[in-house]
């Protein structure tokens, strides 16, 4: 992850998998599909875009759309990132648990 500047994964099956976490944990704004994955768990151009797979000026449009506002969204991976952080899934779940 550390060489690439960008983190692009247009599949078209795709289940929410560490890879978007990893990519995050390391700056990298993320391209995915919509309706797959990560898809609605952030605001759209927060850390990164949806695209249509199977169009690539979709995915053109959101690396240049990335790339304009880079800074921003890297930094929002690396702050977003930490909603999946050990502690705050283990804070969540215990916070289930006690509510019942």
């Amino acid at each position: 992850y550390r060489e690439s500047d960008i983190f692009i994964m247009p599949s078209q099956k795709e289940t929410f998998g560490l890879v978007y976490g990893e990519a995050m944990s390391q700056g990298l704004p993320i391209i995915y599909s919509k309706g797959q994955g990560i898809d609605g768990y952030f605001k759209e151009g927060k850390v990164g875009y949806s695209v249509n797979p199977n169009d690539t000026n979709d995915i053109i449009k959101k690396i240049e759309l990335i790339l304009e506002n880079y800074h921003n969204i890297s930094k929002n991976c690396h702050d977003m990132v930490e909603k999946f952080s050990w502690e705050n899934i283990a804070r969540t779940y215990h916070n289930i648990y006690m509510s019942r």
